[in-house]
């Protein structure tokens, strides 16, 4: 399975932070290693680097995985050679206390007294999507023909999913469900 397919098999409150979680993975900010390495004079990206071979130490970590920890996911992924650059410059920085070592072919391993990890504060999960993850008072509970009349009407208001969520206490997600249903019914 891929993470995209183990996160989706999660329960839906689950998903948000078990993707977060990987992400904090793969970018060394959840545990303070990339802070700490900023404070060592690296650039963000140079950090998540250093920070994912930190954590992966010492093991190897392919050029793809460095890719991404190097990026994330919100661009597109950049060249071996700008990898290289970013290893070169980690290299230099970080000499003689640690060493990126180049495994042929395969990538790159870290070796040397690491620093230790900052504290930093917690992922804040906007508000929107937190609504939708909490679970709501009637969650669990059969939709009732009061709910649907209900759902009907504020939708033909213009109520946005959020207000019609929070008045029939639910979640955002079994709203919108809820609407396609009962739009499916009524064609």
């Amino acid at each position: 399975m891929t993470i995209r397919a183990d996160i989706m098999a999660l329960p839906p409150q689950d998903r948000l932070p078990a993707a977060l979680a990987v992400i904090g993975d793969l970018t060394g900010e959840e545990d303070g290693l990339a802070a700490a390495y900023q404070e060592m004079g690296l650039t963000p990206q140079e950090a998540r680097i250093a920070a994912y071979l930190t954590k992966r130490s010492p093991g190897m970590v392919p050029y793809d995985a460095i890719t991404l920890a190097a990026v994330g996911i919100e661009t597109d992924p950049i060249s071996p050679d700008t990898i290289k650059a970013y290893v070169h410059r980690l290299r230099h920085k970080l000499a003689p206390a640690i060493r990126v070592v180049t495994v042929w072919g395969e990538g790159y391993r870290i070796e040397g007294e690491f620093p230790k990890p900052i504290k930093t504060p917690p992922v804040q999960i906007p508000s929107n999507i937190k609504r939708q993850l909490t679970p709501r008072g009637r969650a669990r509970q059969p939709w009732t023909p009061e709910d649907d009349a209900a759902l009907t009407e504020m939708r033909a208001s213009g109520s946005d999913w959020w207000a019609i969520a929070d008045e029939l206490e639910r979640s955002e997600r079994a709203v919108q469900d809820r609407w396609w249903r009962i739009g499916a019914r009524s064609d």
